[in-house]
């Protein structure tokens, strides 16, 4: 995903689908290094904190600007994202206070551009008149060792976690959009 063509070419894929898809969404191209040299500059000077946020929402909302047509849904998505910047922002100024920057916190931060990309996806879905629910990973029982930037899911755990929820998935009408690159 690059631009607002990638998610429309995307969204035309999901919806071509004769069965229910199931969406995994990775980060806006970039995005993931822009938050990594971010946490690196944060650390640096507490100033810098700033000019990620800006990159960072001005990259998402000319997206969802260039994919959405309908102002309602515009002004949802774009409130979803402000919410998801604003968890950033607190987040990148806590690197800079503590100066700490540890795996987990890199693989905590950098998990946002997943869930960026997973509303603006959901965003547009619903402009063309598409039900989709976000899941995130990390909060359908996706557990993982403890190698936070290159981890291995316990995929015995996981299929126990997951058979609840994959009922509740396959049972609503919402094509599912799954944050990939995380889980707990």
């Amino acid at each position: 995903l690059k631009n607002s063509e990638h998610i429309l070419k995307v969204v035309d894929i999901i919806l071509s689908q004769k069965n229910f898809p199931i969406v995994v969404v990775s980060a806006i191209y970039g995005i993931t290094d822009l938050l990594i040299d971010g946490i690196i500059t944060a650390k640096e000077k507490e100033v810098n904190v700033a000019n990620t946020i800006s990159i960072l929402t001005e990259k998402h909302y000319e997206i969802a600007q260039d994919s959405i047509v309908n102002d309602s849904v515009l002004q949802s998505t774009i409130q979803d994202i402000v919410l998801l910047i604003k968890r950033v922002e607190r987040l990148l100024y806590g690197v800079s206070y503590t100066e700490e920057d540890t795996a987990a916190i890199r693989a905590y931060i950098t998990s946002y551009g997943e869930r960026l990309a997973a509303v603006i996806l959901s965003g547009v879905l619903e402009d063309k008149g598409v039900k989709s629910n976000i899941i995130e990973t990390d909060k359908i029982g996706l557990v993982t060792d403890e190698q936070y930037e290159n981890a291995t899911v316990d995929l015995k755990e996981f299929k126990v976690n997951f058979k609840p929820v994959a009922a509740n998935i396959l049972n609503d009408e919402a094509i599912p959009i799954l944050t990939g690159f995380f889980g707990n």
